[in-house]
């Protein structure tokens, strides 16, 4: 029986694009706990998934997932720039 590769979703190309070790759900989690919300952890991988397509989740993995690259980025150049001195 042939099951066929699965596609992967939209949220798990970006999870992909970033370093292993990324703290992305757990930051997206915490940051929707800090505003209230009494969702789990488990409900956003559903997302990442791309079982569940709730906006208000998809929106706190994305700006977790910037937050991340943004911190990735200033650190590179920190690093760069200490490694020039």
């Amino acid at each position: 029986m042939y099951t066929g590769d699965k596609e992967r979703s939209l949220l798990q190309k970006v999870m992909d694009a970033l370093p292993s070790g990324h703290t992305v759900v757990r930051d997206a989690h915490e940051a929707l706990l800090k505003a209230g919300s009494t969702i789990t952890r488990r409900a956003l991988y559903e997302v990442v998934k791309g079982r569940s397509k709730n906006p208000k989740l998809v929106a706190a993995i994305l700006d977790a997932a910037e937050a991340h690259k943004a911190r990735s980025a200033e650190l590179n150049a920190r690093a760069e720039k200490l490694a020039q001195a």
